[in-house]
């Protein structure tokens, strides 16, 4: 079964209507849409605006939701989006505040982000205070260095393996943040 529909619509109504579609034909629907559309003077009932360009012409498949599974109520539209109340706000900003503290990260860290952290605190406030603090920094985070050094470097702490390259991430980009030099 074909349908032909001629809508006017503006820009940001398409991807309800796409999904509108997609609903309405088990996922198979074709959205074709063609012109482009101008604004009306305020008043103006006169019919359609905008100019028909076949230059303009554009096929899409229309995403099929999966079969079977609910939906979380997130959506794609700016407009359809809902707010969390004030106690899920209030519990979503502890809980980052706690993970941070912790140096608990969604990212897994790597040495380059541990290079780059430490490259900021040295554009910051300088290469004799980031040799002078860098010590401090790693130390404050990972503890005194492992036996048989006599302090921290990017190549110890990725031999330390995954939670002490969070930790000195972390510890460096909180100093490299802050106003005030490390320490001081």
């Amino acid at each position: 079964m074909k349908i032909f529909l001629n809508i006017e619509i503006g820009e940001h109504d398409t991807p309800r209507l796409e999904a509108l579609l997609s609903a309405l034909s088990g996922g198979k629907a074709v959205v074709t849409t063609t012109g482009t559309l101008e604004p009306r003077e305020a008043g103006d009932n006169s019919g359609p605006a905008g100019t028909e360009t076949a230059a303009k012409t554009e096929t899409k498949p229309v995403a099929k939701k999966s079969a079977g599974k609910k939906g979380r109520g997130i959506s794609d539209n700016p407009d359809d989006r809902k707010e969390d109340d004030a106690a899920t706000q209030a519990q979503d900003a502890d809980d980052e505040k706690a993970e941070t503290e912790a140096g608990v990260s969604e990212e897994k860290l790597t040495v380059e982000d541990l290079r780059a952290a430490m490259g900021d605190y040295v554009k910051n406030f300088g290469m004799p205070a980031t040799q002078e603090d860098g010590p401090k920094i790693f130390s404050s985070a990972l503890g005194n260095p492992p036996e048989g050094d006599e302090f921290w470097k990017a190549s110890i702490v990725a031999a330390a393996g995954d939670e002490a390259i969070a930790k000195a991430v972390t510890a460096w980009r909180a100093a490299a943040a802050s106003e005030v030099r490390f320490g001081v």
